[in-house]
């Protein structure tokens, strides 16, 4: 109805602006038709417009009812969930009270049925069950020993434990009357779990001595102590990772007067560690002996070093395992 008003709006004012003066095709529209024309086209596109307006209008206006409609019948499912709970809570209650109700009948009926028993009969029946809980704890307690035992070896067997792998003397200079060492540490687990809190501790001295160095080494690992420059970072070792760590010092002690006099050069130190589900410290030491590899013209395999030879590269040098002036285990 709606397309054949705009058609008769449309052809109306055609003829108002033709002025009922319709002339033969072969005489062309004059200047007023074209202007109806015009007016004609904008009234059409105006028509067309407030009928697109008209049925978004009339679609919203259905979406909006069929919203309202929708959430009328989720309140009503809503309403009903409600209405169920409430019945099964009630439910609920009824049925704890009857197991309530079960439960005291019972526990009446029994107290009822112990009444004619006598006084030994109640003993004995009191001393069958402390015996049956003395029974139950020592078994615990022999399944706790075991499991601790299983757990402890267990933890043996699959611990991290950390060695020294190689100690490689970096350079050995004269200055001043003194000596500067530098070595590099090399570490390995050599265990089947990780180690973490991973230290290494070095300390370089000249004549010491086996003996004194190994008692020093075993004070210091007792009280913790640590070289100022190594050790402070704390690393995670995977099993059969190696890390490395490097130390340097200049020795205090006074070189000897003939300088074609061996000077004995140590490397003491330790690893210390942790492993998991042991908050113990765990400790590894070592004691090196730091050398000069033998040249042309010595008659020794191991030659100790000595201030003529000068300042000494790592391409000529070595390091060998000391033994320990006392015992000394991994821990």
């Amino acid at each position: 109805m709606q397309r054949l008003a705009i058609g008769g709006a449309v052809l109306a004012l055609l003829l108002a602006a033709c002025g009922g003066d319709l002339k033969p095709l072969s005489e062309g529209p004059s200047e007023a038709t074209k202007c109806g024309y015009v007016e004609a086209d904008k009234a059409a596109k105006q028509a067309r417009e407030e009928y697109r307006k008209a049925e978004r209008a009339r679609a919203a206006k259905s979406l909006l009812e069929e919203i309202g409609r929708r959430k009328e019948a989720a309140d009503e499912r809503l309403e009903y969930a409600k209405e169920c709970e409430a019945r099964a809570r009630e439910w609920s209650d009824l049925l704890a009270q009857q197991q309530s109700a079960r439960a005291a009948v019972s526990s009446a009926q029994t107290a009822k049925a112990l009444i004619p028993w006598t006084f030994l009969e109640i003993l004995a029946l009191f001393s069958t069950i402390g015996v049956g809980v003395w029974a139950i704890v020592e078994n615990r307690n022999v399944a706790k020993k075991s499991l601790d035992a299983a757990r402890e070896s267990f933890t043996l067997e699959r611990r991290a434990w950390m060695r020294v792998v190689r100690i490689v003397p970096m350079g050995v200079q004269f200055r001043n009357g003194g000596v500067t060492v530098n070595v590099v540490v090399r570490v390995k687990n050599v265990g089947l779990s990780p180690a973490h809190e991973v230290k290494t501790h070095a300390w370089p001295s000249m004549n010491d001595g086996v003996i004194a160095a190994t008692e020093t080494l075993a004070g210091e690992m007792q009280r913790g102590e640590s070289w100022p420059f190594i050790g402070v970072i704390s690393h995670l070792v995977f099993p059969n990772q190696k890390i490395a760590s490097g130390v340097g010092a200049g020795l205090s002690d006074p070189l000897p007067a003939d300088r074609t006099q061996e000077i004995s050069i140590l490397v003491r130190g330790y690893i210390s560690y942790k492993i998991a589900g042991d908050a113990a410290q765990h400790h590894t030491p070592f004691l090196f002996e730091v050398l000069r590899k033998p040249q042309d013209g010595d008659f020794k395999q191991d030659i100790a070093i000595r201030e003529i030879d000068g300042d000494l590269s790592e391409e000529r040098l070595f390091a060998r395992h000391a033994v320990f002036g006392s015992p000394m285990t991994a821990d």
